[in-house]
């Protein structure tokens, strides 16, 4: 049996070691829907079949792989294209890419699926806001071994699509004209359509729609913290209710019809959620003074940003130099003469920063290791350090304040009012931006 913690460390170390881009929305794009993530700005594709040990879609309409880019400035991760349980794999495999996405930074999880609409009145080509979700008829993806890292064992499911985000994509469906139904999801485990029996089953049961997929997602994202929503596109009425057989060259025809709509709806409300999920992720963020048993997890962090986003801004020796130097050790001797802070998302530590007197100077300092875990970039974390370290007593005594920037880092100071040592824009022997700022 498969080190399932193993499979998802190895996935994750794959991905970064081809992209250190951070999404904070994971998008998931059901059959016929792909398109989409060919209109976003995109920074970076990996192909499923390129990842190791990771499962792979074998459906036609989902062309099987990440899409990593911005819409409308927001990051997101587009997988166009799912794996299915009917595909063969298990529930824990067909989860796999969406605590894969968890993993990589992305908070908020946006699922899209063709289905069958079931609800009185619904015709193909509408959409439906998931308001809720129905999936006794799918083994669960948290059987097995609880991943303590992940989430608890027994996770409430009470709200697993998130009430403020159902209110931003029904207020833009309102504003936009954009017709939309809600309802309750019912997953099967497929590949067969249902039968006109089955059908009248779930809507005894109070399904609105059925597919499947989404379910499961959905349990597992939940399970690790995600919020979600979720969009269905009507591509065709339920057995029994439609007058003709069920074909999946139906299913993508309705999708391309929906096309035009869908990714209006998308694309706006991945854009207002976005502008949510910062504000209120860099709430949730705790910064306080460090401790001596902070040492271990400061020294890993620093070790492990710089390795994914730091790695090509420096020799190989030098990043030698910094794992030995920033050892558990190397971080207590730096907090005995700087001031350190650590940030913190629930207890985990996620980031840190320190100050210090310059060369033992009482008017100038320098600021130090300011990293953030590459999964918590681009939320305002680092910014929330800079303005701590800057009102510590050294930055407020100080007339100067220096910094050594990376390459990668120097124009997120720049952007806090640092500039170019003397003007100088130039590299230093050790390849940093010497940037300043004075008071």
């Amino acid at each position: 049996m498969k080190d399932y913690g193993k499979q998802l460390a190895a996935c994750k170390e794959y991905v970064r070691s081809k992209t250190d881009f951070v999404p904070q929305i994971a998008l998931v794009l059901g059959s016929g829907l792909g398109a989409f993530a060919d209109r976003i700005d995109v920074r970076c594709t990996i192909n499923y079949a390129d990842i190791p040990d990771f499962p792979v879609s074998t459906v036609a309409g989902h062309a099987g792989r990440f899409v990593f880019g911005s819409c409308d400035g927001v990051p997101v991760a587009v997988m166009q294209g799912r794996v299915h349980m009917y595909e063969g794999y298990e529930p824990q495999e067909a989860v796999l890419p969406i605590r894969l996405l968890r993993e990589l930074g992305a908070k908020v999880l946006f699922l899209t699926n063709a289905a069958g609409g079931i609800q009185a009145g619904m015709k193909a080509g509408e959409f439906m806001l998931i308001t809720d979700q129905i999936s006794s008829f799918v083994p669960s993806p948290l059987r097995g071994a609880n991943l303590d890292d992940l989430g608890v064992r027994f996770p409430d499911m009470s709200e697993i699509y998130s009430k403020r985000l159902q209110a931003i994509i029904r207020k833009i469906a309102v504003n936009e004209d954009i017709p939309l139904k809600e309802g309750v999801y019912v997953q099967t485990a497929g590949p067969a359509y249902e039968s006109p029996a089955e059908i009248r089953m779930f809507r005894q049961l109070g399904a609105d729609a059925v597919g499947m997929s989404t379910a499961i997602e959905a349990i597992a994202a939940r399970h690790c913290g995600m919020e979600i929503c979720g969009v269905s596109c009507i591509s065709n009425l339920a057995a029994g209710i439609s007058p003709h057989p069920l074909t999946h060259e139906e299913v993508k025809e309705a999708g391309d019809k929906a096309a035009p709509q869908f990714e209006k709806l998308v694309r706006m409300s991945i854009s207002e959620i976005g502008k949510n999920v910062v504000a209120d992720f860099s709430n949730k963020i705790t910064i306080r003074r460090f401790e001596q048993k902070d040492a271990d997890a400061v020294s890993a962090l620093i070790q492990y940003t710089f390795r994914i986003s730091n790695s090509k801004d420096y020799s190989e020796e030098y990043g030698d130099a910094l794992a030995q130097s920033l050892s558990p050790e190397g971080v207590l001797q730096r907090a005995d003469f700087a001031h350190a802070y650590v940030a913190a998302d629930e207890g985990r530590i996620i980031g840190c920063g320190m100050i210090a007197p310059f060369f033992g100077s009482e008017t100038e300092s320098i600021l130090l290791t300011v990293f953030v875990l590459p999964e918590y970039q681009g939320y305002g974390i680092g910014r929330q350090i800079v303005e701590t370290l800057e009102q510590d007593e050294f930055y407020l005594r100080a007339r100067r304040v220096e910094i050594p920037s990376s390459v990668t880092a120097v124009d997120f100071y720049r952007k806090l009012g640092y500039d170019y040592k003397d003007g100088v824009a130039e590299l230093d022997a050790e390849r940093h931006y010497r940037l300043e700022k004075f008071r």
